[in-house]
């Protein structure tokens, strides 16, 4: 077989075509469930033969970040930008079996199998969608369940009541409880009692 390498990776909706010349990677090969939500990511492959360079690197930041330099922004996917960089190919990659490793092969007694090549060497060459009597196994190339570890952004933030508003809770209620709002003065939502500047929140954002 022909040994294959990424040149070009793209994120489209689940509703646009698929580009032409590109593959949608649409399942997770560890679960078989959908790989994304409303998005597909697409891998361009080509002939390692008739290509000079190939994604070597994949890097997910979050959307506020600008793109490093060096890379390329493939789109956007739920609140995270997937962006990729070109490398040379090495003059190595593709062979089956470097020179130290045939020295070994012709020392052992037994025959060794060649290992698998092509952009899903676990999966096969058939297509995208795998065959349900078989279970593939996870290699490099596979996109994990996002949804098993996904982090919300309110998690480990501890919501409290203020503390004169908790000590009220407490305090035993009465038969006749007042109206609040009829001893309040509304020139005091003019006053620092209630300006709140959210710095700490700015501070936080800006350095995400």
């Amino acid at each position: 077989g022909t040994v294959s390498v990424v040149t070009d990776i793209t994120v489209v909706k689940d509703t646009d075509p698929i580009p032409h010349g590109f593959v949608a990677i649409d399942y997770c090969a560890d679960s078989r469930e959908k790989s994304l939500r409303k998005r597909f990511i697409c891998v361009k492959t080509e002939p390692r033969d008739s290509v000079v360079d190939a994604v070597g690197e994949v890097i997910i930041l979050n959307k506020q970040k600008k793109t490093p330099k060096d890379f390329t922004l493939a789109g956007e996917v739920d609140g995270a930008t997937i962006c990729f960089r070109v490398v040379v190919v090495p003059p190595s990659f593709g062979l089956r079996h470097s020179q130290s490793d045939h020295a070994l092969t012709t020392n052992n007694a037994g025959p060794q199998q060649p290992p698998p090549i092509g952009l899903y060497p676990q999966l096969g060459q058939s297509g995208s969608t795998p065959s349900l009597n078989t279970k593939p196994a996870v290699n490099m190339f596979t996109i994990k369940n996002l949804a098993i570890t996904k982090v919300r952004g309110e998690d480990g933030v501890p919501f409290k009541l203020n503390p004169q508003l908790a000590s009220r809770l407490k305090a035993p209620v009465q038969d006749t409880t007042p109206d609040p709002t009829a001893s309040f003065d509304i020139r005091r939502l003019d006053s620092d009692e209630f300006n709140y500047t959210f710095t700490l929140e700015r501070e936080v954002l800006a350095n995400s």
